[in-house]
């Protein structure tokens, strides 16, 4: 399961809870604020900001064989640019509504 605590994105794996921050490579300059879905093969999207500051949506993906939740990787670019689209198209229709 992932989600949001905080401001800050999390992954519960085996009864433990993962701040997703803690995950990403050192230095990568992503703040992840949260987790919106996981799929079957751990994938993990979400909104965060990205070391220009900008938010922006994120795919993460790992590449590890044991599902060890310490190696998740950096979000990969396509992952990013498809999340940003539909995370914009959704905030834009949002605030037509509203």
């Amino acid at each position: 399961m992932v989600g949001t605590s905080f401001d800050r994105a999390f992954l519960w794996e085996a009864d433990t809870m993962y701040d997703l921050n803690d995950l990403v490579p050192t230095g990568s300059g992503w703040m992840l604020y949260d987790a919106r879905g996981i799929n079957e093969s751990g994938q993990i999207c979400g909104t965060g900001t990205n070391p220009d500051g900008k938010t922006h949506a994120y795919l993460l993906t790992r590449t590890d064989v044991n599902r060890d939740p310490t190696t998740v990787p950096e979000p990969s670019l396509a992952g990013l640019l498809l999340i940003a689209t539909v995370s914009a198209l959704v905030v834009c229709r949002r605030r037509r509504r509203g």
